[in-house]
């Protein structure tokens, strides 16, 4: 789950992260457009956003069966809405010392800190595969294929922060990961959040702004007005 908070030339990313697992075997690697400020975010403010946006159904069951339900569904020719059989229900809703061949090392540590109780180091990086083994060297657990969806983010010389915990720290330590950084527009690094995902994870971002935004690429959804329904409460669907 992502927030992000936008204003001009600035963008605000909370970023919350779902993990099972040995909390030694943690890392996170996020690409960003520059150099980030980083702190901790309220876990609230995810569960507060959940409240306000999550579905509600209401169910109510009326009887229109002019005889006893019983007699209804056995009866033959009956016209009561339902047959044997049928039946209704939910579906859930849902950098090393070696010389290197150009004289650059692949990696350029900008910062290290400590964050709440992530261990964090902001760096560039020229080669995705050589960052990645820098990464090992490091003491991050990094997949085999990190570096294939690192790379666009390498070639456009973006910033990464890699965070893991910090020794003695249990998953329950994992909180939402605050970053401060310049940029026009908010993004969401799903090349290389597809690195320790699950098959079907779900991606879920909300932009806090004073304007509309859309995911680049793709049209702007309209309603048509046709299309709602009220009841007689004066819901709409």
């Amino acid at each position: 789950q992502i927030i992000s908070e936008v204003e001009p030339g600035w963008v605000t990313a909370h970023v919350l992260i779902k993990y099972a697992g040995d909390p030694k075997q943690f890392a996170w690697t996020v690409p960003v457009p520059e150099v980030p400020e980083l702190a901790i975010s309220p876990i609230s403010a995810f569960g507060l956003l959940d409240n306000a946006t999550s579905p509600v159904v209401n169910v109510n069951v009326e009887n229109i069966c002019p005889i006893s339900e019983y007699a209804c569904v056995r009866a033959e020719g009956s016209s009561c809405g339902i047959s044997d059989g049928q039946s209704a229900g939910l579906a859930d809703a849902g950098a090393s010392g070696d010389a290197f061949p150009n004289g650059q090392p692949p990696v350029t540590v900008i910062d290290e800190k400590v964050v709440g109780d992530y261990q964090t180091v902001t760096f560039r990086a020229s080669e995705a595969q050589a960052a990645t083994q820098w990464l090992r060297d490091y003491g991050f657990i990094v997949n085999q294929t990190t570096s294939i969806y690192m790379e666009s983010y390498v070639q456009a010389n973006m910033v990464f922060v890699a965070a893991k915990l910090v020794a003695g720290a249990g998953v329950s330590s994992i909180k939402p990961l605050k970053m401060r950084y310049r940029a026009a527009f908010p993004m969401v690094p799903l090349l290389l959040t597809a690195v320790g995902a699950d098959p079907h994870m779900t991606v879920t971002a909300y932009i806090y702004g004073n304007e509309v935004f859309r995911p680049m690429g793709h049209p702007v959804v309209k309603i048509d007005e046709k299309q709602l329904a009220r009841d007689k409460t004066g819901r709409l669907n």
